[in-house]
Formats: structure tokens, C-alpha cells, sequence
């Protein structure tokens, strides 16, 4: 670092220099691993001070070019810090469920790939004008060390922000043989901690996903790279093992024929990278263009292919839906879909308008510890262009979770169109939460990303304290069934909670499903329409008349008053009777 402190002060002072790659002496590096954090402690303390210091009072002396390139060759010591970011993401991630991208190992490795090997090749190039020329390769060796030093170059960073010296003294070159275990301590720790953060990852049931996946494989190589650097610092250990092996004729032949077949190819593969590196990275960026426009391809034809339900589920963008609960009690579930009178006319029919043929089903599942899906239920609805909603009371903290969890991704896989609406019960806001984000991380680390949530706030005064997030919830359900005045019209209900929502950024953004006790008139798709001329944030409504003149039943504990009686897991749903066009039938 006097070198090139020596080099800004004269080029600030108007000299010029010239690079003669020429050279005037030879050197010793350091002998052992404690040497060179020595050296490099005293290295990036002076650069970084150089940067902080120096650089500031002779910025305006430089030229523009000198002053990127000092500014730039000041940073490579910050490859410490990010070294400590690559390593500290994936552990943070899978012990936190919360990914920094959504992508799969195949996509990330499609980016990811020909970086390196064209990075790699870089590195290979450089080495004819930074080593002598019988030391020709990649020197992976000197790469690995880079990493495993990122908490010395931290270190140096820290030492210059609160201005601690560091005292000259000279890099030992030689010394005794040891092994460095506690120079490692930092390495070991941060390897044993990925690992066990991928394990950890691996042994949730239910949440092995592609990104999870994705997340535990950075860790596993980070992981790798710490204990190679860990072994490398272990100079007495590497010796013994060197003698052990010549002590052993076959190890000995072993290593002498892998010896002799590196230096068969590696004269080779060395002119071959020389020669070809720009003909291979041409090739490697032409296959990785073609990759990409295959993905974009496949994504664009997914997406042009994408239903009006699934983006009106997503965003609430398109034409307003209506709906009401299916509310039969599980003895008398029909085999097909309930119509009136056991005739062929829809239970409800609505307006024939292009606009109203896609509506809501309000599916209530019987409260239990393993609640059943009516999976194929929720196909039927689907094959008839309408769009379920499944409500049942969630509890994540039981393993029978992790079976309804199965049972609703089945569904997704089939591209069916499914609405989740969980009534979580939870002791404090807090706890509430902390388990409807749990819930909802574990269903996104299975990679499934077409997951449509329904959040209720239990009050009109709790919407602020319960609501779990933005990130963490598609829909906001108003339930003007269980407002504390439900005697008083539905819309005086809902302007109760509509006040509190206007007061929550977040909350402003989200479509609004209504739940009213209103039984629909048979002009139900026109009087929906002028509440939503008068609530335009309101993007669908669900009729959910009063239910407690039928029979009680065990749905009631998943929805409280006024909710639809349970489905039966096992109905039979063979549909016998088709809808009239432009009518939906429930």
C-alpha cells in the first residue's frame, strides 16, 4: 500500500507512468496461513484507509480515469463483505423461509453457469501477465483463499472505520510446520452452521421445494469451499498425509498415475483454453441466448394462455364475480351439483351477461384436526368455469397440516383455480401473525406460486394489529355477517371496516371480497353492480344468507354464524345436468 500511495501522490501532482511488464526482483509469500492474514490485515487496513483518506484530498487532482481506477482497486478488499453476504444469505433464507429469488436450481444454474466458466476463463488468460510461465492454470487453490479470508478483509474494513492501527511488522516467510485450527474457527463455524441450515431445511415436512432447494444447494457449496480452505490451513496434517501415502505402494502408484495423466492433457488443455477461450465463451454465450428465448418462449406462451379466472384471482382485474356458499349438510350432498327442485335449472341462475358466467363458490370444510379436501369437488367447479373458495379453520401447528397442505397442492398441479381462505384462531395479534405467514411460507417453499390467499380481520378495530402483511396475502375478505351490529344494513357494516382499511397503505392495494347475509335476488349480477359503482375497490361478492334455521351442523365451527354448512370429503361429483348458456350453475 506505500506503492500505491506513492503512485496517487505523484500522478496527483500532474506525473505520468508507464507500465513496463518487466521483472526486477522475486519474493517469498507467505509460508503458512497465519503469515498471510498477517499480510493481508496490514494490506487492506492501508488500502482502505488509503480510500478513506487519502483518495478524498486527491480526487480533484486526478484525471477521471485515475480517479475510477483508484477508487475501483481500493474495492477489492470489499470482497470480504461480500463474501460474508454469499455465504450469510442462503443460511438466513432457509432458517427463515424468506427467498431473495424465486427461482429454480435449473433457471438459476442457466444464468449462473456460463458466468463462471467465462469468469474461469478470464482468470485462466490473466495468468500469462501475472505468473511465470511454467506456472500456467486456473490457481483455484489462491481463489479458494480469497474467500476463506473475508473476515480478515472485514476485519480491515472495521479496523479503518474506527481508525485502529495496525503495527508494521514484516510477513514471516518461513516458520515451523503446524496446523492452524484456530485461525479457522471463523471458517468452521460458518461451514458447520450452512450445513446444518440446509439439514435443518431438508427435515420441514412439506416445504422441500425448488427454492428451497436452491437455497440448500448454496449453502452445501459454500459450506465445501470453507472446509477446503479449513484443510488447506492444516500444513502438519497434509504432510503426514503425503507421507502416509508414499508409504503405501498402491496409494503411491495411484497418485504417480494421476500425476502423470495431468501432465500428459494439461499441455494440451492448457494451449486449447489459450487458443479457443474466445471461440468457447462466443459458443457458451450463443447457447445461453438460445436458453433464454426458450424460457421467455415458454413463459410467454404460459402466460398468453392464462385464464380470465386465474387473473381475476390474482389481482381482481376483469369483471366482477358473485357467488354463495354451498350449503348442504354431508348426508345430503347429491351426486352431482345441487340444482333446484331436481330440476335442470341452476340453483341460481344469474343475469345472462358475458360478464357473469365465471362465479364464486364458498366450500366450508368441517372443523378437525385433519380437515378433508374435496379435491374432486373443487375440479368439477373448475371444469364448469367457476371459481372455488375453500374456508376451513387452519391449524398449522398440528402434522395434520402437512396432509391438507398435499391435498391443495394436488389440486394447483392440475391448473385448477382454487381461492384459500384460512380462519386462523390465535391467543394475541402477534401469534396470529407470525402463523398465517408461517402457513403461507411453508405453501410458497414448495415453489407453488399460484396460491390465491383470503385474509379476514376478525373486527372492524383489528385490521392494523392482525393483518400478517402484503407479501402474505392476495384478497381481503369483509365478513359484514359478524360485525358487532348486525342488525343494521350490510353497507353500514362494511363502511366500518372500509374506514380502517383507507387507513392502511398496504391493506389499499388489495382487492375486497364481500361476505353479506343478504339471499340473492334473482337480478342479483345487476344490484351487485351498483354497490361496486358505489365501492369500486369491491371486486367480488358472495351472497351467504343465514344458515341457522338448517339443522347444526359441524361446518359451523369453521365459519361461526351464518356460514355454510360443510362439504362432504368423499361426494361423488359426476355432473348430470349441464348449465344454460350464459348462466353458472352452483
Amino acid at each position: 500500500t506505500e506503492d500505491m500511495h506513492t503512485a496517487m501522490r505523484l500522478h496527483a501532482a500532474g506525473w505520468k507512468s508507464v507500465y513496463a511488464p518487466v521483472v526486477v526482483s522475486r519474493g517469498l509469500v507467505p509460508s503458512t496461513l497465519g503469515a498471510f492474514y498477517s499480510q493481508q490485515l496490514k494490506w487492506s487496513r492501508g488500502t482502505f484507509d488509503l480510500l478513506a483518506h487519502v483518495y478524498p484530498r486527491l480526487f480533484k487532482h486526478f484525471t477521471w480515469r485515475q480517479r475510477i481506477h483508484y477508487f475501483t482497486i481500493s474495492l477489492y478488499f470489499f470482497s470480504g463483505v461480500v463474501s460474508l453476504i454469499d455465504i450469510v444469505v442462503p443460511i438466513a433464507s432457509l432458517l427463515l423461509l424468506q427467498f431473495p429469488w424465486h427461482l429454480s436450481l435449473p433457471e438459476f444454474a442457466l444464468h449462473m453457469i456460463p458466468v463462471t466458466v467465462v469468469g474461469l476463463l478470464i482468470r485462466y488468460n490473466a495468468q500469462q501477465w501475472l505468473r511465470e510461465p511454467h506456472e500456467p492454470g486456473l490457481h483455484l487453490a489462491g481463489g479458494l483463499l480469497r474467500i476463506a479470508t473475508w473476515w480478515i478483509y472485514t476485519l480491515g474494513l472495521v479496523y479503518t472505520l474506527f481508525n485502529v492501527r495496525v503495527p508494521y511488522i514484516p510477513t514471516p516467510k518461513e516458520s515451523k510446520v503446524k496446523n492452524e485450527w484456530l485461525l479457522c474457527l471463523p471458517n468452521l463455524l460458518l461451514a458447520f452452521i450452512s450445513v446444518a441450515a440446509a439439514v435443518y431445511s431438508m427435515k420441514l415436512p412439506g416445504i422441500r421445494g425448488p427454492y428451497t432447494k436452491l437455497m440448500a444447494t448454496l449453502a452445501l457449496i459454500n459450506a465445501a469451499i470453507l472446509f477446503l480452505s479449513v484443510l488447506m490451513a492444516q500444513h502438519k496434517l497434509l504432510n503426514d498425509l503425503r507421507t502416509f501415502m508414499r508409504s503405501v505402494p498402491t496409494l503411491f502408484a495411484i497418485r504417480n498415475w494421476v500425476d502423470e495423466t495431468l501432465a500428459a492433457g494439461g499441455s494440451l488443455v492448457n494451449k486449447s483454453l489459450r487458443t479457443g477461450s474466445i471461440a468457447f465463451a462466443g459458443g457458451l454465450a450463443v447457447i445461453h441466448m438460445l436458453g433464454i428465448a426458450g424460457l421467455v418462449l415458454v413463459q410467454w406462451r404460459e402466460q398468453t394462455s392464462i385464464s380470465d379466472n386465474y387473473i381475476w384471482a390474482h389481482t381482481g382485474s376483469g369483471a366482477l364475480r358473485i357467488g354463495q356458499p354451498l350449503s348442504r349438510k354431508p348426508a345430503e350432498l347429491p351426486a352431482a351439483l345441487p340444482v333446484a327442485n331436481g330440476s335442470n335449472q341452476p340453483l341460481i341462475a344469474w343475469a345472462k351477461s358475458p360478464t357473469a358466467t365465471s362465479q364464486l363458490v364458498d366450500l366450508s370444510l368441517p372443523a378437525g384436526a385433519v380437515p378433508q379436501v374435496p379435491v374432486a369437488l373443487i375440479e368439477e367447479i373448475n371444469v364448469r368455469g367457476n371459481i372455488p373458495l375453500l374456508t376451513w379453520v387452519a391449524n398449522e401447528t398440528s402434522d395434520g397440516s402437512r396432509v391438507f397442505r398435499q391435498q391443495v397442492l394436488r389440486i394447483l398441479q392440475h391448473k385448477n383455480q382454487l381461492m384459500l381462505r384460512p380462519i386462523l384462531r390465535a391467543p394475541s395479534a402477534k401469534t396470529y401473525r407470525e402463523a398465517w405467514q408461517r402457513m403461507a411460507k411453508s405453501y410458497r417453499a414448495t415453489g407453488d406460486t399460484s396460491i390465491v390467499w383470503v385474509w379476514t380481520p376478525p373486527r372492524p378495530d383489528s385490521i392494523a394489529a392482525y393483518f400478517p402483511g402484503s407479501a402474505h396475502v392476495t384478497w381481503v375478505a369483509i365478513d359484514c355477517r359478524t360485525a358487532p351490529t348486525a342488525d343494521s344494513p350490510w353497507t353500514s357494516r362494511y363502511t366500518l371496516f372500509r374506514r380502517q382499511i383507507a387507513l392502511q397503505i398496504e391493506i389499499q392495494s388489495k382487492p375486497i371480497l364481500l361476505f353479506t347475509d343478504q339471499r340473492p335476488p334473482p337480478n342479483a349480477y345487476q344490484g351487485a353492480l351498483q354497490v361496486v359503482n358505489r365501492y369500486p375497490e369491491i371486486k367480488g361478492i358472495m351472497f351467504a344468507p343465514d344458515t341457522s334455521s338448517l339443522p347444526a351442523g359441524p361446518g359451523e365451527a369453521a365459519g361461526g354464524r351464518g356460514r355454510a354448512l360443510p362439504v362432504g370429503a368423499g361426494a361423488a361429483v359426476r355432473p348430470t345436468v349441464r348449465p344454460a348458456r350464459g348462466a353458472a350453475q352452483l
